[in-house]
């Protein structure tokens, strides 16, 4: 049972906490229905550039051919912090639109497990996911240093320009750069800032 005061007991009581109710106006109002149209609006780009451009087919048939590329440390620290992205991704949709979906389809108690569930991958995985993140960056740093060619391959845009294939080099500074620094830092600062503070709302309100 939660606590109950009264005024005259504890003056200083709060019954609602500032920052979360701050954030659910700010989630509702915002967040939420803004982020539904990006997420939407980047799907749609993919499916219509998919269906402009096609599938980029290899010039040559494979030869069966391996080679290592990667040590088994860095692919099970890269599968990690993608398997960590897609955790944090999957439970952080289901706390802002499972209300809508899952809410209706599976009646209360199910939901309440779910946000239970996504609200501790959240406060659990999250500051892990920041630090493999580091870990992660501060390994490929010297792979993905810039280089001549990577002039080249902006001029290109990477091959979605034109049909020639641009070389990319041993790692494409480009995009791992990009994709690491801008993409993952959001996503996994937006992870990490979420994860710790989310006992301080109440997730479905």
């Amino acid at each position: 049972m939660p606590t109950i005061a009264t005024a005259a007991s504890t003056p200083t009581y709060n019954l609602v906490n500032a920052s979360g109710e701050t954030w659910r106006q700010w989630r509702n109002r915002w967040v939420s229905p803004y982020g539904l149209i990006v997420i939407g609006g980047m799907l749609a780009m993919i499916v219509l550039f998919y269906l402009i451009a096609g599938r980029k087919k290899l010039d040559e048939p494979r030869t069966g051919r391996k080679l290592l590329r990667w040590s088994a440390v860095s692919r099970s620290l890269h599968w990690s912090v993608a398997t960590l992205f897609i955790l944090l991704a999957l439970s952080g949709l289901t706390l802002l639109y499972g209300k809508h979906v899952f809410y209706p389809l599976f009646g209360a108690g199910a939901w309440g497990a779910m946000v239970s569930a996504s609200k501790l991958v959240h406060n659990y995985l999250g500051p892990l996911f920041g630090i493999l993140l580091l870990i992660l960056l501060a390994k490929l740093l010297v792979h993905n240093l810039p280089k001549k060619h990577d002039i080249d391959w902006f001029r290109k845009g990477g091959g979605l320009v034109g049909k020639e294939h641009p070389d990319a080099g041993f790692c494409q500074c480009r995009r791992e750069g990009l994709v690491l620094a801008a993409g993952h830092r959001r996503g996994g600062g937006h992870h990490q800032r979420s994860g710790p503070g989310l006992p301080q709302l109440w997730p479905g309100a």
